[in-house]
């Protein structure tokens, strides 16, 4: 399933070859979210409850209200994953949030359109494709702080920072997921 969804989103052009060929993050997903997922599940409803407040009217009476489901969902799924991954507030930085909406988009469109294309082309497409638009910018702008926060905390605390990101290799994610 995850090869057949890296080559429909062509994935080792839109975002990395790296990411294409060493999908560290679906097994710390799995092995570590899945089995704390009950500790994490007041975060995520929290989140839930929060996007809904904000994004669907209030006072629905007898009308019938138009309501994006799509829409509606890409901004769930942004805000609770979010939450558990990098952790308040910039999980709650609508401008972030918004930026994560766009780039998932922009990877959706631009594998599409690349995976028809010949593979000569398909490197240019995705420059194109990709380079459009600040929601990659966006993203590297809002969380590259945080991962230098965490990385200079590491070298300062060491052994003795209980909450540090746990890595595997040279890829890290935040303990957080591993200690709820």
């Amino acid at each position: 399933m995850q090869a057949a969804a890296n080559q429909r989103n062509s994935i080792s052009y839109t975002l990395s070859s790296t990411i294409h060929s060493n999908p560290y993050h679906v097994d710390i997903l799995n092995k570590n979210l899945t089995q704390r997922l009950s500790k994490v599940l007041p975060d995520v409803v929290d989140e839930l409850q929060r996007t809904f407040e904000e994004n669907v009217p209030s006072g629905i009476g007898e009308e019938w209200v138009p309501i994006n489901i799509h829409t509606l969902m890409d901004k769930c799924i942004s805000a609770t994953t979010n939450r558990f991954l990098v952790g308040l507030p910039l999980s709650r930085d609508q401008e972030y949030l918004d930026c994560l909406v766009e780039l998932s988009s922009m990877v959706s469109r631009a594998g599409l359109v690349i995976d028809l294309a010949p593979r000569i082309l398909k490197s240019f497409l995705a420059w194109c494709m990709m380079s459009r638009g600040g929601a990659f910018k966006t993203f590297l702008d809002k969380l590259g702080p945080v991962f230098e926060q965490r990385r200079r905390k590491l070298i300062e605390l060491g052994d003795s920072w209980t909450d540090r990101p746990v890595c595997i290799g040279d890829n890290c994610l935040p303990a957080r997921l591993l200690c709820y």
